[in-house]
């Protein structure tokens, strides 16, 4: 009887230490002085919203690259990469998620750049619903269930029905406005 109380004791501790260890607010490694600071609890709104889209087919590719830099094109979006923005090679896998949004999700997560050398993100605004007047949408730093985390400094082209903006680490990003 005495061995049942210990072994229930000894596994109630180690619940309740898994429970107190857990943080799913922050991040799961600490910020480099490189990593820009996002609040993980905004959402769309003051912020802006995701831009309803005709869904995308899913499209990815794959390469490593380095210092030299490069460019990967995923459907009609495109993510080019300057000499100088990596310090060593790095397999690099930018998808175009099957959704209702134009949206990419790059690997591997949290990858950041050279601060003298950021890359360019050009996402396609074809086929997205954008308020009349608008200059193109915006790139937007989103969570997987498109929630908007960030609006960044974008440049949107109704001609070319695009929008850019430097990327400074890596996540999910979508039109937005």
């Amino acid at each position: 009887m005495r061995k049942k109380t210990w072994l229930q004791s000894l596994i109630t501790a180690g619940v309740v230490g898994l429970a107190l260890g857990c943080d799913t607010t922050g991040p799961t490694t600490a910020p480099s002085a490189m990593t820009p600071a996002f609040k993980s609890t905004t959402v769309a709104g003051p912020q802006g919203s995701v831009a309803k889209c005709a869904v995308q087919k899913y499209a990815s590719q794959t390469l490593r690259i380095g210092a030299q830099g490069g460019r990967l094109k995923v459907g009609k979006h495109e993510f080019r990469i300057p000499a100088g923005a990596l310090s060593a090679p790095v397999t690099i896998t930018m998808e175009a998620v099957a959704d209702s949004a134009n949206s990419v999700r790059f690997s591997p997560a949290g990858l950041v750049f050279n601060p003298l050398h950021m890359p360019d993100l050009r996402l396609s605004t074809d086929g997205c619903k954008l308020p009349k007047g608008g200059k193109g949408g915006k790139v937007a730093y989103v969570t997987e269930q498109l929630q908007v985390l960030q609006m960044l400094q974008s440049q949107g082209d109704t001609a070319a029905a695009t929008t850019q903006a430097e990327v400074h680490h890596f996540s999910r990003y979508a039109v937005a406005y």
